[in-house]
């Protein structure tokens, strides 16, 4: 839709005669030029350093470079719109944050379904000098995630963060409801509290992940180290 400026941006709307006053047809981000789609997406001074950033997470993960336009486009649309009609500001970093998530969750780089029967929760654990984070996706067959959490633990290496995050993983699927209704496969990179809520929740079995099948729960433990709260969410 960008290409053929079809979205319905400022200029668009005042070539189809919309009416708008003088000091609401600037860019959302800047409010410098006319808002236009190319201007909107990367002309703007705000996003073109935007774009860097993305494109040095690119230089990365190079696989994934198309999955991420495109997720990136459509993330920079909605907090577009979320700024002109609910007058809430992202910061860059958290529409980086969106964007990366949004291309990793829609791409599934190395991601495996699991078997029928079967829910996989991919989970990671990290520590950064002093701080420790950790962060979980859980996919359906289908790729789709159905739950996520990430947070800061008090952890003092990865492999602790890891516990917790083994232990946040099973307390989500037990709040999420759905013992009983599949089994549980918990992918990473034994102490009593994970062996107790085991127990609980029936038969699961751990794996280790491929060298990039994580990248979710890596990118979510990463933003758990900067979270002073737990954040959970499930459907």
């Amino acid at each position: 839709m960008t290409s053929i400026n079809r979205l319905p941006t400022k200029e668009f709307l005042t070539r189809r005669g919309v009416k708008l006053r003088q000091l609401e047809r600037g860019c959302s981000w800047c409010d410098r030029e006319l808002e236009s789609a190319k201007y909107l997406f990367f002309q703007c001074n705000f996003i073109e350093g935007f774009w860097r950033n993305i494109f040095e997470c690119l230089q990365v993960c190079k696989s994934l470079w198309l999955i991420s336009v495109t997720a990136t486009c459509w993330s920079v649309w909605l907090e577009r719109n979320e700024l002109v009609f609910e007058r809430k500001w992202s910061a860059a970093s958290n529409l980086l944050f969106h964007s990366k998530m949004q291309a990793l969750i829609i791409g599934g780089l190395f991601w495996y379904p699991s078997a029928y029967g079967w829910v996989k929760f991919n989970v990671s654990g990290v520590a950064n000098e002093a701080e420790a984070g950790c962060g979980g996706v859980l996919r359906n067959l289908n790729g789709v995630a159905r739950a996520l959490f990430f947070s800061l633990v008090a952890a003092k290496d990865s492999i602790a963060a890891e516990i917790g995050a083994i232990i946040i993983t099973l307390d989500v699927y037990l709040a999420m409801g759905w013992k009983g209704k599949g089994s549980l496969i918990i992918e990473i990179g034994s102490n009593e509290d994970i062996e107790n809520r085991m127990d609980k929740v029936g038969n699961i079995s751990f794996l280790k992940a491929e060298k990039h099948g994580n990248e979710v729960a890596f990118a979510l433990a990463l933003a758990g180290i900067k979270r002073p709260r737990m954040f959970k969410a499930w459907c």
